[in-house]
């Protein structure tokens, strides 16, 4: 694990989950902080939201949200994370072959590091 010393006065900014040891020289005072996302993700919609299950072609799964993160954020269905296409903050894709699903409910989530967004149900009938 890597040691920065940051100045006093000066500004640090960590992206993603990280723990915090800090230490002043004059009051020998250490403490230690999970961090969290400023800005966590957010899903609001996702389309389409039906798929015949055994059946059709491949399709492509659209996200959207708020604050996705190029690289970092991705697609799951239900917990298994999908090949995943950022296209904005606000937008990504992934594509879905139905000819192995079985009929029911998936939950779509985005993850964030470790920040998961509230499901959004599709269904294969």
């Amino acid at each position: 694990m890597a040691t920065i010393h940051v100045p006093l006065g000066k500004e640090m900014r960590i992206v993603g989950p990280a723990k915090l040891d800090v230490v002043s020289d004059f009051e020998r005072f250490f403490s230690q902080t999970d961090f969290a996302l400023q800005n966590p993700p957010t899903l609001a919609s996702i389309a389409p939201t039906t798929a015949v299950a055994g059946t059709g072609a491949a399709f492509t799964l659209t996200a959207t949200g708020t604050n996705f993160i190029s690289g970092i954020s991705k697609i799951f269905a239900n917990g298994a994370e999908l090949p995943t296409t950022w296209l904005s903050a606000t937008s990504m894709t992934a594509p879905v072959n139905p000819a192995n699903a079985a009929a029911g409910t998936v939950n779509v989530t985005v993850r964030t590091y470790s920040h998961e967004t509230a499901p959004r149900v599709f269904t294969f009938t």
